[in-house]
Order: structure tokens, then sequence, then C-alpha cells
């Protein structure tokens, strides 16, 4: 049963058929996040614009695809590329060069339903809670790596704690990604204001190759992007995206004999 593309039960309860009826509504307020396409049905789930492709395209010309009616979307991805058969007819032609203007995130360990534009926008009068990365500083200096310190506050707005589903974190430099990771199981956000700690470890290698390629001094400016993912509920799983930009210096002999 395909929650986005099944038909109203005549003989379903009043709260499931208004859940159903309200469909339409809520696709125009989330999106997929493609990572390698495991968790999303090709045909049935609203991951592409206008909705699932199933209402969008003939059964015949889905027939001609090759691909099954519960087919996954992995099916057309390799090594977190579209990989798109060529065709002769004219609609899987179309379909599929709407399907390359998808972004696919390599980074990401899953797919991800979101909301959009924003997830802290209040959507159909549910409470979301207001995440903020505070600030970045220098945690930890240790013989091979130094360790970056990601601040964030979050604001629940429920009086219940709320699951964090995972914390990943990306760090940049010069366009270049220096540091990635995740921390599964990070806990719960309890009610009201909660602080966590997101660590970035960076080996003294890669800082000093990236010092020596942009002819930088001692000053390495960055980027970290940090992906909190809650369970809300009702809603399930909300991706909260942060970031921040900023400078921070390379340790100096001194700082290993503090």
């Amino acid at each position: 049963m395909d929650f986005w593309t099944m038909d109203i039960p005549h003989d379903c309860s009043h709260i499931w058929r208004g859940i159903l009826e309200c469909r339409e509504l809520i696709e125009s307020y989330v999106i997929h996040q493609v990572s390698n396409g495991e968790d999303i049905s090709l045909w049935h789930d609203p991951w592409l614009d206008g909705g699932p492709i199933r209402k969008r395209i003939l059964t015949t010309v889905r027939q001609l695809s090759g691909h099954r009616d519960n087919s996954k979307l992995s099916s057309l991805i390799t090594n977190h590329e579209w990989n798109l058969p060529e065709t002769d007819d004219q609609n899987l032609q179309a379909l599929y060069e709407d399907i390359r203007r998808v972004h696919i995130d390599p980074l990401e360990a899953k797919d991800q339903l979101c909301w959009k534009p924003h997830p802290r926008e209040k959507i159909a009068n549910i409470k979301t809670p207001e995440a903020e990365l505070k600030d970045v500083d220098l945690k930890d200096v240790s013989r091979d790596s130094i360790t970056l310190n990601g601040k964030v506050s979050v604001n629940n707005p429920y009086d219940h704690s709320i699951p964090i589903c995972e914390i990943s974190f990306v760090l940049k430099s010069a366009d270049r990604v220096i540091a990635s990771g995740a921390i599964p199981d990070p806990g719960s956000l309890a009610a009201g204001l909660t602080h966590l700690d997101v660590p970035v470890k960076v080996p003294y290698s890669i800082l000093f190759s990236l010092a020596r390629d942009i002819g930088s001094d001692w000053d390495i400016d960055y980027e970290l992007e940090i992906g909190l993912i809650i369970d809300l509920p009702i809603v399930g799983n909300l991706k909260l995206p942060l970031s921040q930009k900023g400078e921070f210096k390379l340790p100096t002999f001194s700082d290993f004999f503090k």
C-alpha cells in the first residue's frame, strides 16, 4: 500500500480519510532529499516536482520503461549518480530530463523527507523546533589532528522530549570537503532549550595540504554545515539544516603544551 497514490478506502475512519484527503496539500510542503534512492518509491513517492510519477504518465509508458510498479529510485542510481537508460519514447525522454535535474546528495547516508522551503517554517499548524549553530571553536589539539566543536542550541516547543535520529556534519574550506561524518543515536531534545556539541576532527595532513595549495597563512577559512535529524510527532523524520562560516588558526608548537 503506497500512501501517496492509494485510493481512499470506503470503510476507513474519518481521521484516516482526512489525512488522505490532505495529501496534495502536504506534497506542496515536502521534498525528498535523494541519497541512494533505497527508501524512495520510483513511481509512488512525490520525489519529483509535480507529484508522484504514477499520476503523471500512462501505465503503458511505465511498462515501456522496464521498471516494475514496486521499483525503488535506487534502480536509476549508480554510485550516487543518475544512470538513466537510452530510449526512443518521447514521454520517457521528457521524464528522464526532469530526473537529471534532481540533485543527489552523496554525503547523506540515506534518503530523507524534508519540509520546504525551510524546515523551521511552521507548516499546517505543526510546531517545529528552532535550531541555531551558535559558535564553532577549537576544542582539542593532538599530535595528529585538531578537533573543532560546533555548539548548537535547539528550542523544543513541546512539553516532552523529541528523539534525535542523527547529527551529520560537513566541514569545507576553499570549496573542498576536509571533514565529514555523522553521530548516530545522539540522544534526545528535552522540553525547552537543549545545547548540543558536535565535534569535528580534522587531520593535520589535510590542513597543511590545504594551506600549501591555496597559499594561505595560519588562518583557514571554513564553512561548517550540520544536519540535525529529529523524529517529530506525526510528521516523522525532519531535518534541520544549519551552517556557519568563519576562520580558525592552525595550531602552533605552543598549543601542544596547553
